[in-house]
């Protein structure tokens, strides 16, 4: 004879409750973890921290540069992990008047045989000049 106790008949559905949880659980996390890079670049564009650019702009000749005031711009390059390129800024640093419009030129260099494709990424600092690059 089988007999099961309520306690026994119940024990599948936990079982069972419990594993769909957890599969649950490893689902939202995967999802969450594909939305998280674009829901980055949404707060970054909301605070205007992480000194990103809005993206790619067509030089607009200013009015006119204010020639009172001058401003120190400093060009930094560093290559990603495993990008064996030479990568450099020409030039260190320009003063600039704002508003004036100035072309600066990076140096790189692929020292293997293999083609090989770079992106830069802008990143500035303070927050605030974002606006004027």
């Amino acid at each position: 004879m089988d007999e099961r106790t309520p306690e026994a008949e119940a024990r599948p559905r936990t079982n069972a409750r419990v594993v769909s949880w957890c599969l649950a659980g490893v689902v939202g996390m995967f999802a969450f973890g594909f939305a998280l890079v674009p829901l980055y670049d949404v707060f970054c564009e909301i605070t205007g921290i992480n000194g990103k650019t809005g993206g790619r702009y067509e030089a607009v000749a200013a009015a006119e540069a204010d020639v009172t005031r001058t401003v120190q711009v400093q060009f930094l390059a560093q290559n990603g992990p495993g990008m064996p390129w030479t990568f450099r800024p020409v030039t260190r640093s320009i003063d600039v008047h704002p508003g004036e419009l100035v072309t600066v030129a990076f140096f790189a260099q692929n020292p293997t045989g293999a083609a090989m494709v770079g992106q830069a990424v802008p990143s500035l600092s303070p927050s605030e000049g974002t606006l004027y690059f």
